[in-house]
């Protein structure tokens, strides 16, 4: 596989264990845009009792719930082999 990450920098991830854990961030369900720490999630709502609506829960990009969903376009290259499915 052709790469344009420098092979020091993977082979060091790899000695050193790094893993791309489940999180919102990489969740199908979720709008976690850009370097935001928060978002909101798609499949979990709530009742907004001062707006009296239901609203999308605001969740954090670090979280992880039971029904996440890898992300089907999550695009990693060469950090692929780092994701713990």
């Amino acid at each position: 596989m052709r790469s344009d990450v420098d092979d020091n920098k993977l082979k060091k991830l790899q000695d050193i264990g790094y893993t791309i854990q489940k999180c919102c961030a990489n969740c199908a369900e979720s709008e976690v845009g850009g370097v935001a720490q928060w978002g909101t999630c798609n499949v979990v709502g709530y009742f907004h009792n001062k707006h009296g609506e239901t609203r999308a829960l605001s969740i954090n990009a670090t979280g992880v719930c039971p029904q996440h969903r890898w992300r089907e376009a999550l695009v990693l290259g060469a950090f692929d082999q780092f994701v713990k499915r």
